[in-house]
Parts: C-alpha cells; structure tokens; sequence
C-alpha cells in the first residue's frame, strides 16, 4: 500500500512539471526552429527562394494554436521558404512561405494569394497570434503607425510602413484584396485562444532597394 502511494505521489508531481514545462519547451523549439530557418535562407539565394515559389504545397484551413505535439512531431519541417520578413521596432525575423497550412506556420508566415513577384499589389501575409510575446505574430496587435516592415526574397528589399491597425470580422475577406497600390496586409487573431475577429497591420511600400546593399538591423526607420 505504502508503494502505490508513492507512486502516485510520483506520477502526479511528473505530470504537474509536464503541464508547467511543456508551454515552455514548446516556445523554446519553436524560437529555435525560427532562428535555424531564417539563418538557412540568409545563407541562400535569391534563385533558390525563387524555386521554392514552384514547389507547390497543399493549403489547409487553419483552426487551432498549435500544439506541444505538433511542434514536436515537425520538429525537421523547414518547409520551402520564398523570403523572410523583418520589423525592427518588434525585433522580428521570420520565414515567409507561399503557402498557408499548419507545418508553414509552425515557424513563419505564410502568403494568402499567389504572387509571382513581391512589391506588387496587396502582399498578404498570415501568421499565428501566439501566447508568447515575440513568437510569431503575437506583437503585430502591438505595432504602431510608422512602424517599419522589411520583406526581401534577397534580391531586393521593400520596405513598408504602417499606416493602420485595426479588428476586423474574420469573414472579412476583403481586407487582402488588391487596393490599386502597393501594400502589405498582416493578419493574426485577435487573442490566441478562442477568436472572433482578426487584428489587421496595413503599411504601404515606401522603398525598393538591393539586398546586401544595407544593414537591415542597423536601420530602424
């Protein structure tokens, strides 16, 4: 009788540091995952993100935050990147895919329409609005107006400012409609868990420059 006690003393106090733990570790993969991806594209070209847009991938509707398992049963996806994005005032890097679907956005935002060319029309991009603060896209509810955006296939650099951030309804498909400018549009949840309207970071593109020709963490406006 003693024994079973004790073992359940044990099997309960393993199973309160796995619910305690796990969001932890969750975070700490996903950040890592992130990083290795975004240093892999820096360390390519542009024609190998150029051949990646060919590689087509299924789109699948996204429902849920991912979860501990998901994160761990993908933890070798790196996917097929087409350009990553950078925002100063948040810090952020991350991978950009031409695919919306659950592994993509494990790690990076994904493009909701096809786009043969960046810095043409309204460039839409997903991506999840996590619990972690810096994770994804939990910081663009946090963006403020004239916050810089940096996307680059490393070819060019275009460069967006924000101009507006607002909910809308999440039936409201209009919002990654071409506007007859060019444009990026962010879109997230409006809270993690559970949510009934998406929060929208919208910012014309201002520059177009070559990559490699400024140091985009050393330029904050």
């Amino acid at each position: 009788m003693k024994k079973v006690t004790v073992f359940i003393i044990i099997l309960f106090t393993l199973i309160g540091i796995t619910f305690f733990v796990s969001p932890y570790l969750k975070e700490y993969v996903m950040n890592n995952k992130i990083n290795k991806v975004v240093a892999e594209i820096k360390k390519s070209d542009s024609e190998t993100l150029k051949d990646n847009r060919e590689k087509k991938q299924k789109e699948e509707e996204i429902i849920d935050l991912p979860s501990e398992y998901d994160v761990l049963k993908n933890i070798n996806y790196t996917g097929n990147p087409v350009a990553y994005l950078f925002i100063p005032s948040t810090e952020l890097e991350l991978p950009i895919f031409s695919t919306v679907n659950n592994n993509n956005l494990l790690m990076g935002a994904g493009e909701m329409k096809e786009y043969d060319d960046l810095g043409k029309g309204n460039y839409a991009l997903a991506g999840h609005r996590m619990k972690e603060k810096g994770l994804l896209f939990h910081d663009v509810a946090r963006l403020s107006i004239h916050d810089v955006i940096y996307v680059t296939d490393l070819d060019k650099v275009y460069k967006y400012v924000i101009n507006r951030v607002r909910k809308v309804d999440e039936k409201d498909y209009f919002i990654i409609d071409d506007n007859g400018k060019d444009e990026i549009t962010l879109i997230t949840c409006d809270i993690p868990s559970k949510p009934e309207s998406r929060v929208v970071a919208s910012g014309d593109l201002v520059e177009v420059f070559y990559y490699g020709t400024k140091d985009l963490k050393s330029v904050r406006k």
